[in-house]
C-alpha cells in the first residue's frame, strides 16, 4: 500500500513549473517530490512562495491494521463519539469523521510509525536542500497537511484521519493579576531606569523556540543562565566587573556549587550546593548538551529534556534576581513548580 505525507515548506519559493523528484532505493521505495503549489492549491490559500513537498512510500500494513484500512476504503468509520477496538466495529454513517485516537490501537501505531519515517525523511531532505543551495527560511519550515493512502498504485488517495488532540506549541503565557500590582514599585523601577535583565529576554526567546527549534532553545537557555550568574556577581561585587567581563569564567556549575555559597553565605539558600541533584544536575546536563551540540554537532535533546532545562534555567534566573537585590523575586521562586530543585 502506498502512503503520501504532504507538507508546505515555508518560505521556499520555487518560482518555476518544474518539480524536483528524488527516489530512494531500499525498503519502502520512498520518493520525495518538491514543487511550486498548483493553481488549485493556490485557490485554496497556498502561497506561491511556499513550496509543496510530497513524500510517498510503500509500506505493508500490519495484520491487525489491515482490516481498518479496508474499512476506511469502504467508507466506514468508528461510531460517533466512541473508540473502535477493531475494524469490525467501524460502520457506515454520516457526519464528521472521528480523530485518529478513536481508531483501533494497532492501526494508530502503524500510522504513527509511517508518519515518523516519512516525516524524518522530509525534514532531512529540506534541511539538506536549504544547506546545499544556501536557501533562507525559518528553523522549522514544514507544515503538515496530512497523510494519505492508496491501494491502486496512486491513482486515487484516501485521507487518513488526523489527531483531534493537538499539542500546544505556542509560547507560554500567564494571567496578570492586575489587582496585585504595586503601582509605587513600578513607578520607582521606571523612574530609576531599571528594566528586565537581558538574561530574562534570552530565556523568553528560548521558550519561543522550545517546540520549533529545540537546539536553539537550549543554546539560548544556557546563555541566559551564564549571563545571569555573571550579572549577579557584578551586582554583588561591582569591583569585579572588569575581571568577570574580560577573563574566562569558571564553569557554570562550579560557580553555583562553590562560589555562590561563599558569596551569599548570609542569605537564603535555594538549592543544595553539596548535592549534584535538582538544579545543579539540570544545569550540568544543560551545559553538557550545549557543548555537545556546539562542538560536535549532536542532535538536539528530546522535548521533555528541553522543557526540564527551561524550567531549571527559569528557577536559576529568579534566584539570581533575588541575590542581585530584588527581594520580590523570592515569591516567584517559590511559586514555580519545583520539579528541578
Amino acid at each position: 500500500m502506498l502512503f503520501k505525507q504532504c507538507y508546505t515548506v515555508s518560505r521556499l519559493d520555487i518560482h518555476s513549473p518544474q518539480s524536483l523528484r528524488i527516489s530512494l532505493d531500499g525498503p519502502g521505495a520512498i520518493s520525495l517530490l518538491i514543487r511550486s503549489p498548483t493553481e488549485k492549491e493556490r485557490e485554496n490559500g497556498a502561497k506561491t512562495f511556499n513550496a509543496q513537498l510530497d513524500i510517498i512510500g510503500e509500506f505493508v500494513p500490519s495484520k491487525k491494521s489491515l482490516p481498518v484500512f479496508t474499512a476506511l476504503i469502504e467508507g466506514r468509520r468508528p461510531p460517533k463519539g466512541k473508540k473502535a477496538l477493531s475494524g469490525d466495529e467501524m460502520i457506515l454513517r454520516e457526519g464528521p469523521s472521528e480523530g485518529l485516537e478513536s481508531y483501533p490501537n494497532p492501526f494508530v501505531a502503524f500510522v504513527d510509525n509511517v508518519c515518523g519515517k516519512l516525516s524524518a525523511l522530509g525534514h532531512a531532505f529540506v534541511a539538506t536542500l536549504r544547506w546545499r543551495y544556501a536557501q533562507e527560511g525559518p528553523p522549522s519550515p514544514l507544515r503538515n497537511f496530512g497523510l494519505y493512502c492508496s491501494n491502486d498504485g496512486g491513482d486515487s488517495w484516501l485521507p487518513i484521519p488526523g489527531r483531534y488532540s493537538i499539542q500546544n506549541v505556542t509560547p507560554p503565557h500567564s494571567v496578570f493579576m492586575i489587582q496585585e500590582a504595586d503601582v509605587s514599585e513600578l513607578h520607582r523601577l521606571l523612574s530609576e531606569g531599571i528594566e528586565e535583565p537581558a538574561y530574562h529576554e534570552l530565556l523568553r526567546e528560548a521558550k519561543e523556540l522550545e517546540h520549533t527549534s529545540p537546539r536553539s532553545s537550549v543554546l539560548l537557555a544556557v546563555s541566559a543562565a551564564e549571563v545571569a550568574v555573571k550579572s549577579t556577581v557584578i551586582a554583588t561585587m561591582p569591583k569585579t566587573a572588569w575581571l568577570v567581563e574580560n577573563l574566562p569564567s569558571p564553569p557554570l556549575v562550579k560557580i553555583l556549587s562553590e562560589y555562590f555559597p561563599v558569596l551569599f553565605e548570609k542569605g537564603e539558600s535555594f538549592y543544595d550546593s553539596n548535592n549534584k541533584e535538582g538544579l545543579l544536575k539540570t544545569m550540568e546536563a544543560a551545559v553538557f548538551l550545549r557543548n555537545q551540540m556546539v562542538h560536535k554537532g549532536t542532535a538536539p535533546p528530546s522535548r521533555d529534556k528541553v522543557r526540564e532545562i527551561l524550567h531549571g534555567v527559569q528557577e536559576l534566573l529568579w534566584i539570581c534576581d533575588y541575590y542581585s537585590g530584588y527581594e520580590w523575586a523570592e515569591k516567584h521562586i517559590h511559586q514555580l513548580r519545583r520539579t528541578t530543585i
